[in-house]
C-alpha cells in the first residue's frame, strides 16, 4: 500500500510540473506589441498548439493511470479484508468445535463420575469395630458410643448419596475415636494422679499424729511409709504439671462433647443447620452438609492447636512476658514530696536574701 501511494505521489508530482511548463511557454508566447498605443495582439502558431493538444493528452492518460491505480489498491484492500475475515471465520469455527469437544469431554467424564458415585458401596458397619480385643471393651463393641444408631440414620438418608455418607461416617469416626482415645487415656492418669495426691494429704498428717512414740515397735515403720507417700506425691504432682494432664483432661473432655453434639445437631436438622440464610435455598441434609462438614474440621483443629498450646512450658510463657515488658517505656513513680520541697527552697531563698 505504501508504495502504491509513493506511485501515485511522483505521477501528480510530474503532472504539476509539466501543467507550469505550459503555462510558462504560452505566457512567454503572448508577445504583445505596443505600436502607437494599441491593444497588443496574441500570436499563436499552429505548433504550439499542437503542442497543447499534446501536453492535454499526457495529462488525460496520467490521470487515467491515477485512477487505475487507486482502483486496483481498492480491489486490493476488499481482497485482503475478504481474507481476513474468512480467516477469523475460520479461527471462530476452530475454537467453537474445541469448546464442543471440552464440553462433551466434561460431560462425559460427569457422567462417569455419577456411574462411579452410584455404583459405590457403603462402608459395611464392621469396618468401625474396634480393633482391640473384646476382654478389654465388654461394654460396646464400637469406640464410640450409640455409633450403632447413628451409622443406620445416615445410611437411610434419601438426599445424600453414598459417596457424601462415607465421607461423613469415616471423618467422624476418625475425629471421634481420636479424641476418646486421647480422653480414656488422660482420665486415667489425672484419676489416679488426684485420688493418690488426695489420699496421701489425708494419711500423711493422721499417721504422723499417731507415731508419737519410739518405744512403738511400728513406729521404724510408719515412719518409712510416711517418708515414701511423700516422696510419692513429690513425684505424681511434678509429673502432672509435666506432662499438664490435668488441662488436657478437660480439654479432650469437652471437645469429645462438642464432636458428639455436632453430629445430633446435624441429623436433626436443628441449631444452626436450621437457619436459612438464602430464602431459595432448600434445609435437607444436602445442602447442609458442608456446613457440617466444616464446622466438624474446625473444631477439630481448635482440638490441635490447643493441645499445642498447652504443651508450651510456663518458663517459656514468663520470658515472653518479660521481653514484653522489657520493650515498654516504664512511667516514672509520682513524688509526692514536690510540694514541700518547693517550699523549703523558697524558705532558703528568702533567708539568703
Amino acid at each position: 500500500m505504501s508504495e502504491l501511494n509513493k506511485d501515485n505521489n511522483i505521477i501528480n508530482t510530474q503532472n504539476t510540473i509539466q501543467n507550469n511548463n505550459i503555462n510558462t511557454n504560452l505566457n512567454n508566447d503572448l508577445n504583445t506589441s505596443v505600436i502607437d498605443n494599441k491593444v497588443p495582439k496574441i500570436i499563436l502558431n499552429k505548433d504550439k498548439k499542437q503542442n497543447l493538444n499534446n501536453s492535454n493528452n499526457s495529462i488525460n492518460n496520467n490521470n487515467n493511470n491515477n485512477n487505475n491505480i487507486n482502483n486496483n489498491n481498492i480491489n486490493n484492500n476488499n481482497i485482503n479484508n475478504n481474507n481476513n475475515n474468512i480467516n477469523n471465520i475460520n479461527n471462530n469455527n476452530i475454537n467453537n468445535n474445541n469448546n464442543n469437544n471440552i464440553n462433551n469431554i466434561n460431560n462425559k467424564n460427569h457422567i462417569q463420575y455419577k456411574e462411579q458415585i452410584d455404583t459405590l458401596d457403603i462402608y459395611p458397619i464392621d469396618y468401625f469395630k474396634k480393633t482391640l480385643s473384646k476382654c478389654c471393651h465388654k461394654d460396646n463393641e464400637y469406640i464410640i458410643n450409640d455409633f450403632d444408631t447413628i451409622y443406620r440414620i445416615i445410611i437411610d438418608l434419601k438426599t445424600l448419596n453414598n459417596m457424601q455418607k462415607n465421607i461423613i461416617l469415616v471423618r467422624f469416626h476418625r475425629i471421634s475415636a481420636y479424641c476418646l482415645k486421647n480422653y480414656k487415656s488422660i482420665s486415667k492418669y489425672y484419676t489416679f494422679s488426684k485420688l493418690f495426691i488426695i489420699s496421701c494429704g489425708i494419711l500423711n498428717p493422721a499417721l504422723l499424729s499417731i507415731n508419737s512414740d519410739k518405744d512403738n515397735k511400728y513406729y521404724t515403720l510408719i515412719y518409712w511409709s510416711v517418708w515414701a507417700l511423700q516422696l510419692s506425691v513429690s513425684l505424681i504432682t511434678s509429673y502432672v504439671s509435666f506432662y499438664k494432664w490435668d488441662r488436657k483432661y478437660f480439654l479432650y473432655n469437652s471437645y469429645r462433647s462438642k464432636i458428639n453434639q455436632e453430629i445430633w445437631y446435624y441429623l436433626e436438622l436443628t441449631g444452626k443447620y436450621n437457619i436459612n440464610d438464602e430464602e431459595e435455598t432448600i434445609i435437607n441434609h444436602d445442602t447442609r452438609l458442608n456446613l457440617f462438614l466444616e464446622r466438624i474440621e474446625s473444631l477439630f483443629r481448635k482440638l490441635k492447636n490447643s493441645d499445642l498450646e498447652i504443651e508450651v512450658s510456663e518458663d517459656e510463657k514468663k520470658d515472653d512476658i518479660k521481653i514484653n515488658y522489657s520493650n515498654l517505656n516504664p512511667t516514672p513513680a509520682p513524688d509526692y514530696n514536690y510540694p514541700s520541697r518547693q517550699i523549703q527552697n523558697y524558705e532558703n531563698e528568702n533567708e539568703i536574701n
